[in-house]
């Protein structure tokens, strides 16, 4: 029995990490090679780790108002009074976790959700931690080697083509801010020798 099997099913991260740690006291577990163990720990942590953070996402505070307003770029408002709660899958580096939240929305209008503000979600599925390691591995060689180290090193399911089209738009952005910095900063009044 691996660690993974040792807490399938589980949802509870404290009854996972009971689990976890009476898996480790497994006599044929005291007979494996180290890197074996290590493996089958890593595996286990980070689903662990996952059951934790989905947790914490499940437990935040849910929206109890009947309608939001919103201030149209003309200067009207809308109200939005349809409520509707809605699943979203996020990509975190322990794994992939369900978020439930609540949209409000109108007759053609697109729904805001406030939590995904509140936890500074990401437009895309793929957590800003995971979204940054791609970015950082990308910079360093082919996406092919990104996407097999992200496999190896976290339990997120980033395919190559999401992470590329993730890396581009990291790239436009890194480049936005840097355009908008060099647009307020401006030239010093004097320039001469700085010894």
């Amino acid at each position: 029995i691996d660690a993974l099997q040792a807490i399938k099913g589980v949802t509870n991260p404290k009854e996972a990490f009971f689990r976890l740690s009476r898996w480790s006291e497994n006599a044929a577990l005291l007979q494996t090679p180290a890197d074996v163990v290590e493996q089958q720990f890593i595996h286990g942590g980070f689903e662990l780790l996952r059951l934790m953070l989905q947790e914490n996402l499940a437990s935040r505070e849910e929206y109890e108002m009947e309608a939001l307003i919103q201030k149209n770029e003309d200067g009207s408002e809308t109200r939005l009074s349809h409520r509707r709660e809605h699943k979203r899958q996020y990509e975190s580096i322990f794994g992939t976790i369900e978020i439930h939240r609540t949209g409000f929305g109108a007759r053609g209008v697109e729904s805001i959700h406030p939590l995904d503000q509140e936890l500074n979600l990401p437009k895309r599925r793929y957590s800003h931690p995971l979204q940054k390691r791609a970015a950082k591995l990308s910079s360093r060689g082919p996406f092919s080697e990104a996407v097999e180290d992200i496999e190896q090193t976290t339990a997120a399911n980033f395919p190559k083509r999401q992470m590329q089209e993730v890396v581009v738009e990291v790239a436009h952005d890194f480049e936005a801010f840097y355009e908008e910095r060099g647009q307020r900063l401006s030239p010093p009044e004097e320039t001469g020798s700085i010894l």
